[in-house]
């Protein structure tokens, strides 16, 4: 049974590797849905699809959030961490947020002055609490700590601005288990 549950994340995740060139833009779909069976289970398969992606430094790749699903009736962040700040365990999907996590770090950025209340994502221009995009880097995406938000039933582009030759990996802050990486050419 192993090799055959091996067998199948082998070929979905080879099915999953994309490529988007200089003259393209490509798009990752923000993908998944919700369990919950009483004294049972609670499942999400919420997911960035494909997770692998290659892009020319320049490209526009477009975060879609508008499937159906409850996937879509969620915010996600793109939110650009070190390989080794992902979540690899059950324990490290729900322990990311604690200090020194990559995701304490996305909500931390944007909530310096701490007036977003607990648990508040923000809302969009003109509310209360605004989530706000961090830019560490250049103008898109490159550097560590890089986060944008991706709205319920919105998407978002981002230009890869990363050196050729780099590769960014990304978590979505509220849900750690949706991660990423880009190869950039």
């Amino acid at each position: 049974m192993r090799k055959f549950i091996t067998l199948c994340v082998v070929l979905l995740a080879l099915m999953g590797w994309s490529t988007v060139g200089s003259a393209d833009t490509g798009t990752v779909k923000i993908l998944g849905d919700e369990q919950f069976v009483p004294n049972a289970m609670i499942m999400a398969t919420f997911k960035f699809a494909p997770g692998p992606l290659s892009a020319t430094s320049g490209a526009s790749v477009t975060w879609d959030n508008t499937a159906s699903g409850a996937s879509a009736d969620e915010p996600h962040t793109i939110t650009l961490v070190r390989q080794d700040q992902l979540p690899a365990s059950i324990d490290q999907v729900f322990g990311c947020g604690a200090p020194g996590t990559a995701c304490e770090t996305a909500f931390t950025a944007r909530n310096p002055d701490g007036s977003c209340p607990a648990g508040s994502l923000g809302g969009p221009p003109g509310s209360p609490c605004v989530w706000i995009t961090h830019n560490v880097g250049n103008s898109g995406l490159d550097a560590i700590g890089d986060s944008f938000l991706v709205f319920p039933h919105s998407t978002r582009d981002l230009t890869i601005s990363a050196s050729p030759g780099s590769t960014l990996y990304y978590l979505c802050g509220i849900h750690p288990w949706m991660q990423g990486s880009i190869s950039v050419r």
